[in-house]
Formats: C-alpha cells, structure tokens, sequence
C-alpha cells in the first residue's frame, strides 16, 4: 500500500542562517562535499514547505572581499540547499555585495526555482502557501542590517520589523482567512534570550494578529515563549555557517504540523555541524 496522505493538515519547516560563503564556500569549491547530509534532508523531505534565510548574497560577478565579516556565496553552492522551498533576504548581510548582489542573489534564486521574500517594489506580498484548504502567508522581514541601502537606482525596498506595510498585510490576510507567520531577522548576536525592546516589538504583532512568530540572528539557538496563547521561537541558530565556537554549531529544524483550525502541533530537530562544515543530526 501507498502512504496515506493527511488531508486535514500541512506540515511546514522552518530553519536558521543559512551561509553559503566564506570558509563553506572555499571548502565547497576545494572537495565538492556534501553541505546538508542526507539524514537530514531525510528528515524533513515529506514537509510541504520549507524556509530559511540566506545569510550572505548569492553572486557570480561580484569581487570576494577579504573582510571575514562580509559574507558573499557562489551560484554553484545552491545545488546544496535544494531541498528548502524558499529562503528570506531580510537580514544584515543581504548587501554584503551591494544593490547588485541583491540583484544577482533574486536572479540565482528565481532560476533555482527557490522563491524569495523580504523586499518588495511597489507593494509588500507575503509569501503565500496553501494546501488541503490551509492557507499560510509568512512574513518576512529585518530588524538589522551591517551596510545601508544606498543606491538611489535600486527600486527594492527591504522589509523592516517596524515598517507599517507589515500591520496592514497582517491585517489584509487574516481578513482572507490565512494562517500568518512572521518570519524575523533580529535579536542579539550571541543571546540565547531576546532583549525587552525586541520582544515587545514580537508582542506588538501578536497584537495584530500574527497567529506565530520565528526568529534568526542571534547564531545560538534560543528559547520559546507563549504570548497570549501564540508561540514564538526565538533564534533557530546556525544551520549552515563557519562559526568555530561550540554553540554555534548547534541549531534546530522547526516541523509544524498546522490543522484546519489553525491548531498546531510542533516538533524541533536538533542539528549540528562538524569540523568539515557539514550539517547533520
């Protein structure tokens, strides 16, 4: 017999900082290793979407700065991650390339068939998904980022945690009867706990009616808290990344199991990387 599919809920993964550039990339392009072994692709195959953000610009034109701190992919890394549905470019890295590695990283994105979220032109569209008659619309946004948008020809705007646009697409798709996550860049480097200014500001959306929040940054794994009956799991850690201290090797795979009547159940994966800079369980 084949396998019995759940027709009354959607299973959705959620995963930390993904880093395709820096020592993950040279070491990529020396051995053509495996970045994500197979147990965990395993893991999380049977999900029907899966999101992460991409820590550092996917560029092909650009010249590699010798700055540890600027964080800058090759195309060829993405055959990698091909198991992620989608991936935020809300982050602080996102123009370690400039205005035309965002350009390039969309174009990379676009020809991978990976969507993207996190900037916009004219009007802000959240990520939509729906299966089994659920209907998810996941926000995605920054509260950080290292170097300022400053071309004055570039038509994208980021997306930012305090931009009003996010208020009224919350309000847009709740009235369209879809489940709303936020999806955010932001926290303190290296704390496993937010800050009060930061969590107040998560608070403030569930206000609106964001039915669940999910948190990067921070490169540990953080804590989970549960606000007027909404979960919030802050900072997943680094799921891709060269960081050599101990904790950062650490992260979590979030599994969402989400039911017609916007119940759910969760499940957090624990990964870990090692010296070679391969992801596994």
């Amino acid at each position: 017999m084949g396998e019995i599919k759940n027709t009354d809920s959607i299973k959705l993964s959620f995963i930390g900082e993904v880093m395709l550039g820096r020592e993950v990339g040279e070491s990529y392009e020396k051995k053509k290793q495996q970045i994500v072994n197979v147990d965990i692709k395993n893991k999380i195959v049977n999900s029907d979407f899966i999101l992460a953000n991409l820590e550092a610009p996917v560029a092909g034109n650009v010249k590699q700065e010798d700055d540890i701190m600027t964080f800058i992919a090759k195309p060829q890394t993405l055959s990698e991650v091909g198991f992620i549905s989608a991936f935020s470019l809300a982050n602080n890295h996102i123009n370690d390339a400039g205005t035309i590695g965002i350009e390039e990283s969309i174009k990379y994105l676009e020809e991978n068939n990976f969507e993207w979220n996190g900037f916009y032109e004219d009007k802000y569209e959240p990520i939509l998904f729906e299966k089994n008659s659920i209907k998810c619309a996941i926000i995605c946004c920054t509260d950080v980022i290292n170097i300022q948008i400053e071309d004055k020809n570039f038509k994208r705007k980021l997306l930012w945690l305090d931009d009003e646009i996010i208020n009224e697409a919350i309000n847009e798709y709740k009235e369209k009867g879809y489940f709303v996550i936020l999806y955010v860049h932001g926290g303190i480097m290296f704390s496993r706990y937010p800050n009060p200014a930061f969590r107040n500001a998560l608070h403030s959306k569930i206000d609106k009616g964001v039915d669940s929040i999910i948190t990067v940054h921070p490169h540990v794994i953080g804590c989970e808290e549960t606000y007027k009956g909404k979960k919030i799991f802050y900072s997943l850690g680094d799921f891709i990344m060269d960081g050599h201290s101990e904790r950062r090797r650490s992260s979590m795979i979030l599994n969402i199991n989400l039911k017609k009547d916007f119940s759910f159940t969760y499940e957090l994966i624990p990964t870990y990387i090692n010296n070679g800079l391969e992801t596994g369980l």
